[in-house]
C-alpha cells in the first residue's frame, strides 16, 4: 500500500523498475541487514546476500534483524527467512563466501576454494544489476569493486567509523576502450579507492563501534541513492549534485559522495573523478584484469606490492585486522574525501 501512495505522491515513480532491479549486497552485517529491509521497502524483490560470517551474540542488537536463536548460524543463512517474513513475495537468496582480499597470500591447499569464491562472485557481480558495497573491512571491497568498474555495473559504497559515516555511488566503469570519459562523454567520477587511501584510517584507534544511530542514518541513504540513481534518466553515468544545486529530478539531488557527522550535525557533498593511479577501477588495472583474468586476481591476492607496483602508488590497499574505520571525527565540510 505504501508503494502505491508514493506512487501517487510522485506519478513518476517506476514502481517496475524498483521490483527488477537485481540488488546484490555484499556483507549481511549492521549495514547489510538495514540496507535489505529498506531495498524490500522500496519495491525491490530481488536479492542476493553474501556473507562470510555467523551471528554472534553482540550482533543481536547491532544487526537488526537477527535473534538470539541465530547465534552460531552463518548471516547469510540466518538473513534469509527474517527478509521473507516481513516480505513474503521477495526472492532472496542467501550465499556463505568470503570475499577474496588482496595483499592476503592463500596457500596452495585453499587455492581451489579461493579461485572457486572468485569465480562465483564474478558470476554474482554479472547477473545483478546493483551492488551494494557493505562489507566490514576495507580490503574486502576491491575485488567487487573492479569487477562493478568492469561490468559497468552500479555500485554503492557505505561505511561508518564511530560517529562519521559515508556513502558513495561509484562512477561508470571505462568502457572497452579504457577512456577517462564514460558513455556520454562525462569525465568518469570515482570508486572507493580513487583517492588517497591512509590519511582516513587510523591505524592505531581503530573503531569496532559506532554510535547506535549511525548506521541506520548510512543505510537509509545508501537505500534513497539506489532509488535515485535507477530513476535518473543518465542512471550510472548521472553527474554528481552538488547541495544546494537546483534539480529537476523529483527525488531529489543525486550527489556522488555523502559524508555525514553526527557530533557535527553536519552533511555535505563531495565529487570526486576517477584516478588514473586507483587500484580498482584505474585503466591499467582493468587493463592487465582483463588480459589476464584471474591469474591477475591471484597475483594481486598473493603479492602484497603488486597493486602497488602496478598502478605506482604506495599504501594504497591497506590491510585492517578490525572492521573498516574512518577517524572518530572527520572534516564533513572540506574539499576532498579520502577513501579509508
Amino acid at each position: 500500500m505504501h508503494l502505491k501512495l508514493m506512487g501517487w505522491r510522485h506519478p513518476s515513480l517506476v514502481l517496475n523498475k524498483l521490483r527488477s532491479a537485481r540488488c546484490l549486497v555484499l556483507g549481511a552485517g549492521a549495514l547489510g541487514c538495514e540496507v535489505s529491509r529498506l531495498l524490500m521497502t522500496w519495491g525491490v524483490r530481488k536479492l542476493t546476500v553474501v556473507d562470510g560470517g555467523c551471528v554472534a551474540i553482540p550482533d543481536i542488537v547491532k544487526q537488526s534483524l537477527y535473534v538470539d536463536n541465530d547465534c552460531g548460524v552463518p548471516r547469510a543463512t540466518a538473513i534469509v527467512p527474517h527478509l521473507k517474513e516481513r516480505c513474503p513475495a521477495v526472492e532472496v537468496e542467501g550465499i556463505q563466501m568470503e570475499i577474496p582480499v588482496p595483499g592476503n597470500p592463500v596457500s596452495k591447499t585453499k587455492m581451489s576454494s579461493v579461485l572457486d569464491n572468485c569465480k562465483r562472485l564474478q558470476a554474482l557481480v554479472a547477473s545483478s544489476d546493483v551492488v551494494f558495497l557493505l562489507t566490514d573491512t576495507w580490503e574486502s571491497r576491491w575485488f567487487p569493486t573492479l569487477l562493478c568498474a568492469n561490468e559497468n555495473k552500479i555500485a554503492i559504497t557505505a561505511a561508518s567509523g564511530y560517529d562519521s559515516y559515508l556513502v558513495m555511488r561509484h562512477g561508470a566503469g571505462p568502457g572497452h576502450n579504457l577512456s577517462t570519459e564514460d558513455a556520454l562523454g562525462h569525465q568518469r567520477l570515482g570508486c572507493c579507492f580513487c583517492n588517497d587511501s591512509t590519511s582516513f584510517v587510523n591505524l592505531v584507534l581503530n573503531e569496532t563501534v559506532a554510535l547506535p544511530g549511525l548506521t541506520s542514518i548510512a543505510s537509509g541513504k545508501a537505500v534513497e541513492l539506489f532509488a535515485r540513481i535507477l530513476h535518473h534518466e543518465e542512471g550510472i553515468h548521472a553527474p554528481g549534485d552538488i547541495a544546494g544545486m537546483d534539480t529537476e529530478h523529483w527525488l531529489g539531488l543525486l550527489p556522488h559522495q555523502m559524508q555525514g557527522s553526527l557530533p557535527e550535525c553536519a552533511l555535505s557533498t563531495v565529487i570526486g573523478n576517477s584516478s588514473n593511479d586507483c587500484n580498482a577501477c584505474s585503466n591499467g588495472v582493468l587493463s592487465e584484469y582483463r588480459r589476464e583474468g584471474l591469474d591477475f586476481i591471484m597475483k594481486a591476492i598473493n603479492q602484497p606490492t603488486y597493486l602497488k607496483d602496478l598502478t605506482g602508488v604506495s599504501n594504497n590497499v591497506i590491510k585492517l585486522d578490525t572492521c573498516l574505520t574512518l577517524p572518530v571525527s572527520f572534516p564533513v565540510n572540506s574539499g576532498k574525501l579520502s577513501s579509508v
